[in-house]
C-alpha cells in the first residue's frame, strides 16, 4: 500500500489532513465504508479533491491513517476512563464499571469498528491491531496492580 504523498509541515496543511481524517471517521458512522470514495470524503471534509490527493493517494490510505489514529485515541480514552473511576472501588464494581464504559464507548463507534473488522486484512493492519491489543492489556494490568496490589497474580505483559 502507498503511504501519504507528503507529510504536512505547516499548520494549515496539518489542519487539512485532520479535516480529511475526521470527515472519514464521521462518514464511517453515517454510511457503509464500501460506498465511500475520495470525492465524497473531499466534499464532506470541505477540502478540495486536489488538496486531498496531495496527502493521500487513495481512500485506502485515508482509511489506514484513520484506523491508526483511532487505535491510538482508543488507548488514550481507555486511560482516561480508568482514571475517571473512583480510586476506592471493590474489584467486582471496578470490573463492571470498566465493562459498561467500554461497551458504551465502542457502541458509539459502530461504523468505525465495522470498517476496522472488514478492512484489517486488506489494509494490512493486523500487526497494528495486535500491538494495540497488547498495549491495552498493559494499561489494564498496570491499573489493576495500582488499584489492587493484593492481587499478586496479575502478569506483566511483555
Amino acid at each position: 500500500m502507498k503511504k501519504k504523498i507528503r507529510t504536512p509541515k505547516q499548520q494549515r496543511s496539518k489542519s487539512a489532513v485532520n479535516y480529511i481524517t475526521q470527515a472519514t471517521t464521521d462518514l464511517f458512522e453515517k454510511i457503509n465504508f464500501e460506498k465511500m470514495n475520495t470525492n465524497l470524503i473531499s466534499r464532506f471534509s470541505g477540502i478540495s479533491i486536489g488538496s486531498l490527493y496531495q496527502y493521500f493517494p487513495n481512500k485506502e490510505t485515508i482509511f489506514s491513517t484513520v484506523i491508526d489514529k483511532r487505535l491510538e485515541e482508543n488507548r488514550a480514552n481507555l486511560k482516561k476512563m480508568l482514571s475517571d473511576l473512583p480510586e476506592e472501588m471493590e474489584l467486582d464494581q471496578f470490573i463492571n464499571a470498566i465493562c459498561d464504559q467500554i461497551v458504551d464507548y465502542f457502541l458509539q463507534q459502530k461504523g468505525y469498528l465495522r470498517a476496522l473488522i472488514f478492512l484489517q486484512f486488506q489494509l494490512n493492519k493486523n500487526n497494528s491491531i495486535i500491538s494495540s491489543r497488547w498495549k491495552i492489556g498493559e494499561i489494564f494490568a498496570q491499573e489493576f496492580k495500582k488499584r489492587y496490589p493484593q492481587l499478586e497474580s496479575i502478569p506483566d505483559l511483555q
